[in-house]
């Protein structure tokens, strides 16, 4: 055997040991569980979240009917029990889903959330960063999506959107639908007219805030 020969060799040895200390933190940073991450228990009853109904939508039926501004407070606490009352896990693509914890931060909303694939148990957070400009448009950034410890967020985009067009399907559905511009706005990061109609009365969102454990949500009356 040559002498470079032997020298390629004695290099290739000797980098197994860091290859498979990369491999073996790799797997380490995907199993990586964050505080927070166990999933709520979910109510097995079928009944809706009396916090939705006693609590969220008079609020919101009361400020829509009196055409006039109004703010939506929706506490942490609030939202998780309402999550709690639906049905999980859900599947996907032979992915499964199990209800996620949010949690409200100052500027932030974040989700921590368990999926199961093949076999394999992983924690995925994904934080959202709601956000207004100067036009009203609402955009929904994904500021980055982790599935243990390790950053994903290009892929998960790419993954999810793949998804999605296959749930929904490609020419499927008006691109000025309210859950197509959510959508755009999470994977593509396209501002939307945040205009939902409800009764036949229509609201704008003009102000989002996001303090520790609530979220505040401005509406202003839009004229039809």
């Amino acid at each position: 055997m040559k002498i470079s020969e032997k020298k390629k060799l004695k290099k290739f040895f000797w980098a197994l040991p860091v290859i498979a200390a990369i491999f073996i933190l790799i797997i380490l940073l995907l199993l990586y569980k964050p505080p927070g991450s166990s999933p709520p228990a979910v109510i097995e009853e079928e009944y809706i979240s009396d916090y939705l109904t006693n609590v969220l939508s008079p609020k919101f039926y009361n400020g829509l009917g009196s055409r006039q501004p109004f703010e939506l407070d929706v506490s942490q606490k609030g939202i998780n029990h309402t999550i709690t009352h639906s049905e999980w896990p859900k599947e996907t693509d032979g992915v499964r889903f199990f209800a996620p914890n949010v949690f409200f931060v100052p500027g932030n909303i974040v989700l921590i959330g368990t999926i199961v694939l093949n076999g394999l148990e992983l924690v995925v957070t994904v934080v959202v960063e709601p956000s207004l400009d100067s036009q009203g448009l609402l955009n929904l950034k994904v500021k980055h999506v982790k599935v243990g410890a390790l950053t994903i967020t290009t892929i998960a985009k790419l993954i999810a959107e793949k998804i999605y067009k296959k749930q929904t399907g490609e020419e499927k559905g008006d691109k000025n639908d309210l859950e197509t511009q959510i959508a755009a706005s999470l994977l593509n990061n396209k501002p939307f007219e945040p205009i939902f109609e409800f009764d036949k009365k229509k609201v704008r969102i003009n102000k989002i805030t996001l303090e520790q454990k609530q979220l505040t949500v401005s509406f202003v009356p839009v004229a039809n």
